[in-house]
């Protein structure tokens, strides 16, 4: 190895603190299926420390009947302590249905704990109250999209032509979160605002608009104006934990109706490995209603 790349890993290894038998090595793997052929995989490999470092990168891809595979790829570097969580991610999506994108933001979070810490969550909860932990959180996220789309041409409703409008927008997404710990339920909500570094045609739809119809995890918003969200999730049985999700997004596109997401799931955990299993009903407006099943294992060493 030459001198001029190994002095900077030996400078990243002397940040790193702990000792070697602090490290860990995760792996995930997950995948959704719903209506129009929507399939849709996604996975990343993270090494790190519990307290330290970490390193993820990871990728998504997606297809259904009407869209060719879009692809992302992703990075995150990220540092915690016993209460604070800190990250930066950055995403790629290549030219896909004549769109692509770049994403990068940063978050932090803030965790504060009540009670004794030697015990196990029953006896924490019960010394405090109930109450044994609360979350806050914010973060930041920078998305450049380009697009391009073919718009028609009226006059007097009959069809002249066609126009091709490229889109180059940024978009600006600024979210709050809060969660607590309250006996065995763990519950948490956040809320995104969106802006725009340009006027958005609101009154136009696009395919980055139409993109939202497809899956349920596309690669593209749908230029989304808030996002508010929901959780609970319940640890009292040993072998199986539920959750439950709820979502509502508003969309700036006058022809978007929002859209209601409501989420329900099992996870388990046996030694190193975690497995989840999901049910997502999306609901726009008032009768398009579609449905989506996810499964996802953890390994962790």
């Amino acid at each position: 190895m030459s001198s001029g790349r190994s002095l900077p890993l030996f400078l990243l290894f002397l940040c790193l603190p702990g000792s070697v038998q602090a490290w860990y090595l995760e792996s995930n793997a997950s995948h959704t299926l719903g209506p129009d052929n929507y399939n849709s995989s996604s996975g990343y490999i993270e090494a790190g420390q519990d307290e330290g470092f970490s390193i993820r990168p990871g990728f998504s891809t997606q297809h259904s009947l009407d869209s060719d595979p879009t692809r992302t790829v992703s990075l995150r570097l990220g540092w915690s302590s016993e209460n604070l969580a800190l990250g930066c991610d950055g995403s790629s999506t290549p030219p896909a249905n004549d769109y692509k994108s770049h994403s990068l933001g940063c978050d932090a979070a803030y965790s504060l704990h009540f009670g004794s810490r030697s015990g196990d969550d029953k006896t924490e909860s019960r010394s405090s109250g109930g109450l044994s932990r609360i979350d806050i959180g914010g973060s930041f996220l920078y998305t450049d999209h380009k697009e391009t789309w073919e718009r028609v041409i009226r006059v007097r409703r009959r069809v002249i032509g066609t126009e091709t409008i490229i889109l180059d927008a940024g978009q600006y997404d600024m979210t709050g979160t809060l969660g607590a710990r309250i006996f065995d339920l763990e519950t948490s909500g956040e809320i995104t605002f969106s802006k725009y570094d340009r006027h958005i045609p609101t009154d136009e739809t696009p395919a980055m608009a139409v993109a939202v119809t497809r899956g349920a995890n596309p690669a593209v918003y749908g230029f989304q104006d808030w996002v508010g969200r929901a959780r609970l999730s319940w640890s009292r049985f040993a072998v199986f934990q539920p959750f439950m999700e709820w979502s509502y997004t508003k969309y700036k596109m006058v022809s978007q109706y929002p859209q209601k997401t409501y989420t329900a799931g099992l996870s388990t955990t046996l030694g190193p490995i975690t497995v989840k299993g999901s049910w997502d009903l999306y609901v726009r407006g008032s009768g398009d209603k579609r449905s989506y099943y996810t499964s996802a294992a953890t390994y962790r060493f």
